[in-house]
């Protein structure tokens, strides 16, 4: 069967199968490349679709249960790389649906007879009778996309329509001429009925929840976080403020982001961003935490994470600034699809570090380090290659990737899941074919998954670390309880802060306070105060 693809599971409607895409790594003289899976739940029948040559892209259903598969080709006289999206018919073989379509929808919802996608500024009905039918040529506005069901945040979420039946409303976010609108429409025949017109308010995101004719949006700012109600028309629909949180937020002067550019590990121009302590500008060097996320990088724009309205999660990193740190966001590139286990973290860190240091900005012996999910997965790994960081922090990350693979998801543990086979899936995509980039489950390839794993260099740690992890986390808390024991037993200086309830972020109030403290304290204590240093020493 190969690897299943990262979360990309998705169900017919009347439940008679469901379908993802997975990835058959080839051979020596074969090339890798990616399949439809489609299995019957009931009988447990398995059947694959697509070969080397097809380019399979994604999967869908239509709301009568036909498959859908955008695919990049399907005979060998074709050699475009434009992705169409193709009906199976069990007689006629493949059938190109979107042929005629300027540009495809890259994803695709069931509705009554066929599927509906966006594309050239309007709504289409994909269909295997009927191709490519545009439902939205009468507007004068622009479709700008699908705003409800909305993508997933995270893998592990339903898919996009996953609780929506194939008739039910589809919410289109449009740019209006009196400004950005959300529109609700059913599908009947070949016309959009009930349409409702629900402004968008000022500032607030493209995610939105609504039902009959109500819609609720968020708005986040450097004053709060504002959560919203709309009711009624675009003409006389009011908005009613539910909520508001971190007002707090108002009273924290912002430090200023710089962008720096270095030469990379490779030679190849790189680019960081540094956020500065407010009023610090021209007083460094400063102590300062090094928050990383391997495989990111960054160019001329700011990053969000330097906004102040970040969730006030790990992620705040303004709050670190205010507390008198410099943060130093490096790009740290990862070569695509490798598979050479551990990743060469120092290499990547350290010379963004290096130019912080000659522009006076961030203080050499004051260095800490943070990351979270990913990034503590990077942190764990960074503290064994290099001593160079006082101070750490590495939340919600992994430490040991077989037993990780091999781990219920919390979700699927715990609590009721309407689909258990997506979690397992979602694990073993993520590790086989997705940012995991193991390219293999850990049975074919367990030296690599070894040597993959921060908990394989405990000897090495020099670093005092901090783990942060919530007990309700997809990212097992067994991590950091495996890399905390460990550490301890060789004497290293590790601490485990463990939060009950929580997933992979923490949100209550009060662990949300609790762990900023604990995050204050420990480099408060660890990177305040310069140390003193034996004449001649040096630091790797």
């Amino acid at each position: 069967m190969g690897s299943p693809r990262y979360f990309t599971l998705r169900w017919a409607p009347d439940a008679s199968a469901y379908a993802f895409l997975s990835r058959d790594r080839g051979g020596e003289g074969t090339p890798s490349h990616t399949r439809v899976v489609v299995v019957d739940p009931v009988e447990g029948d398995l059947r694959t679709v697509g070969e080397a040559s097809t380019g399979v892209a994604a999967v869908a259903w239509s709301g009568g249960s036909e498959l859908l598969v955008r695919a990049r080709s399907l005979a060998a006289d074709r050699t475009s790389d434009r992705a169409d999206w193709w009906g199976l018919d069990p007689d006629d073989g493949w059938k190109n649906l979107t042929e005629g379509m300027e540009t495809v929808p890259e994803e695709l919802l069931p509705v009554p007879g066929g599927a509906a996608g966006v594309a050239e500024g309007d709504l289409w009905r994909i269909d295997s009778e009927r191709g490519a039918e545009r439902l939205t040529e009468e507007w004068e506005a622009s479709v700008r996309g699908i705003a409800w069901p909305a993508s997933p945040r995270l893998p592990g979420g339903d898919p996009p329509g996953a609780r929506r039946a194939p008739g039910g409303p589809i919410g289109l976010l449009v740019g209006a001429r009196d400004g950005p609108e959300i529109r609700a429409a059913r599908i009947e025949g070949s016309r959009l009925r009930d349409v409702k017109r629900i402004p968008v308010p000022e500032g607030a995101p493209r995610d939105v929840s609504f039902s009959n004719g109500a819609a609720t949006f968020a708005r986040s700012n450097d004053e709060g976080t504002w959560l919203g109600v709309t009711r009624g028309s675009i003409h006389s629909g009011a908005v009613d403020t539910i909520m508001t949180a971190d007002r707090w937020l108002a009273e924290v002067e912002p430090g200023e982001a710089r962008r720096l550019t270095y030469p990379g590990s490779d030679g190849e121009e790189q680019t960081a961003w540094i956020i500065l302590p407010p009023g610090g500008e021209d007083e460094g060097p400063h102590p300062t935490v090094v928050s990383i996320y391997p495989g990111r990088t960054y160019g001329e724009s700011a990053p969000g994470s330097v906004r102040l309205n970040r969730p006030v999660g790990i992620g705040a990193l303004q709050l670190l600034a205010s507390r008198g740190y410099a943060v130093l966001l490096p790009s740290v590139p990862l070569e695509e699809r490798s598979h050479d286990g551990r990743p060469s973290l120092r290499d990547a860190v350290l010379p963004a570090v290096e130019r912080a240091v000659d522009e006076g900005l961030a203080d050499v012996d004051r260095l800490g380090a943070m990351g979270h999910s990913y990034g503590g997965y990077g942190v764990n790994h960074l503290v064994s290659q290099t001593d160079r960081f006082r101070a750490a922090v590495s939340s919600a990350g992994m430490s040991h990737l077989r037993s990780h693979y091999g781990t219920f998801d919390a979700r699927a543990r715990y609590g009721h899941i309407s689909d258990p086979r997506a979690f397992q899936l979602a694990t073993a995509g993520y590790y086989e074919s997705g940012q995991g980039r193991m390219g293999a489950p850990p049975f074919e390839a367990p030296e690599r998954y070894r040597e993959a794993s921060p908990l394989t260099y405990v000897d090495d740690v020099e670093t005092p670390l901090l783990l942060i992890h919530g007990d309700q986390d997809f990212v097992a808390v067994q991590q950091a309880e495996m890399f905390f024991n460990e550490l301890a037993r060789a004497g290293k200086r590790v601490r485990l802060a463990r939060y009950a309830g929580e997933g992979h972020t923490i949100h209550g109030r009060a662990n949300v306070l609790d762990m900023w403290d604990r995050i204050f304290d420990w480099f408060d204590e660890l990177l305040q105060k310069r140390p003193e240093r034996p004449s001649g020493s040096s630091r790797s």
